[in-house]
C-alpha cells in the first residue's frame, strides 16, 4: 500500500500523496435523470512530462444494465466490475469514484468478487457536497479535500470535473435519442 501508519501530520501528508505512485488514473461517475435513462462513464489522465493529460481513447461510456437506476452505489458497482471485466485495457494505478463511502464500498465489493488484490488497484472516492475523500486512511476515515498534498488535490478535482462532464455529455445524448423515438 502507499499508506503508512500515520504517527505525524508530516508523515501522513507525504504518504498521502499518492499522485507520486502513479501513472495511470481512472475516474467513473454515472448520471441518471429521475432514475431514467441512467448511464456511467470513465475516464482516464496518464502522467506525463508535462503533467497529467486526459487518455480520451481510453474513454468509456456504459448504459447501466442491472443495477436498480437510483441505485448510485450499486451503479458505481456495475461501472468497475464491467471495467474491470476488461483485462485488456490498460489497469489504472488508481480509480477515483465520485461519491461518498457507500460508492467507495461498493467499488471495493466489485474488486473482491473480481477477486483483484486492493493491493493492486489502489482506490479513493470523492464526496463533492463535503468535499471529503475516502480511501487514503487504512482506517476509512474521511480526509477532508484540503488536507491533502496539492497535487493530489488538483488531480482529484481534475479526474471529477473531466469525469462529471463527461457522464453529464453521454446521459444527454442517451436522453435525446429516447425523447425522439
Amino acid at each position: 500500500t502507499y499508506l503508512s501508519d500515520p504517527k505525524s501530520e508530516k508523515t501522513s501528508a507525504e504518504n498521502s500523496d499518492i499522485s507520486n505512485h502513479i501513472s495511470r488514473v481512472e475516474c467513473y461517475d454515472n448520471s441518471n435523470f429521475a432514475g431514467k435513462e441512467a448511464v456511467g462513464a470513465m475516464t482516464a489522465l496518464v502522467k506525463t512530462e508535462y503533467g497529467w493529460q486526459p487518455d480520451k481513447n481510453a474513454y468509456r461510456k456504459f448504459k447501466i444494465k442491472s443495477a436498480p437506476t437510483r441505485d448510485d452505489p450499486r451503479m458505481i458497482g456495475e461501472l468497475i466490475t464491467r471495467r474491470l471485466n476488461h483485462p485488456e485495457w490498460p489497469y489504472p494505478d488508481l480509480i477515483i469514484i465520485d461519491g461518498g463511502i457507500a460508492q467507495y464500498k461498493a467499488a471495493l465489493k466489485a474488486l473482491q468478487k473480481l477477486k483483484i488484490e486492493n493491493w493492486k488497484l489502489k482506490i479513493i472516492s470523492y464526496a463533492k457536497p463535503h468535499k471529503l475523500v475516502y480511501g487514503i486512511r487504512p482506517d476509512n476515515i474521511p480526509t477532508p479535500l484540503l488536507q491533502l498534498p496539492k497535487k493530489l488535490q488538483e488531480l482529484i478535482d481534475r479526474a471529477i470535473y473531466q469525469t462529471h462532464s463527461f457522464a453529464i455529455r453521454y446521459h444527454r445524448q442517451v436522453r435525446n435519442k429516447q425523447f425522439l423515438l
